[in-house]
């Protein structure tokens, strides 16, 4: 009668051991799941904050180059007053001017739509990637 009954509790605790493991495996699938669903979205976000930061910033960082290249140029057009110098010392001047700036190109916009090149080479650098 014991091992009977001995084998019956053996018989239980088995069973109940085997259904305690299929929870764990159970729980621990959908925590995996759950888990893996949730940082792939928390990294979609993160990235969509670090995409828009980045771009004001490059939207920053341009509007200052701009406006810092437009102050070099106001700057270099009152140094060099126009009305004391003759046309060839005025493009010499402006041409050093520039130089000392950092500039790779300077010229006249004439009324006519066309450019009189002082300094530099005013066709454009393409760049291809490497």
């Amino acid at each position: 009668m014991r091992t009977n009954t001995a084998n019956k509790h053996h018989q239980l605790f088995l069973t109940k051991l085997f259904l305690v493991l299929i929870l764990c495996v159970g729980i621990f699938i959908f925590s995996a799941y759950y888990m893996n669903h949730k940082g792939t979205k928390t990294i979609g976000v993160i990235s969509d904050i670090y995409m828009h930061n980045m771009s004001e910033e490059s939207a920053l960082h341009f509007s200052s180059t701009i406006k810092l290249r437009f102050s070099q140029l106001e700057t270099l057009i009152i140094s060099s007053d126009m009305r004391r110098y003759n046309q060839h010392h005025l493009e010499t001047l402006l041409a050093e001017n520039a130089r000392s700036y950092g500039f790779e190109s300077l010229a006249f916009y004439t009324s006519d739509g066309r450019f009189e090149t002082i300094y530099g080479d005013l066709t454009p650098n393409v760049r291809t990637a490497s």
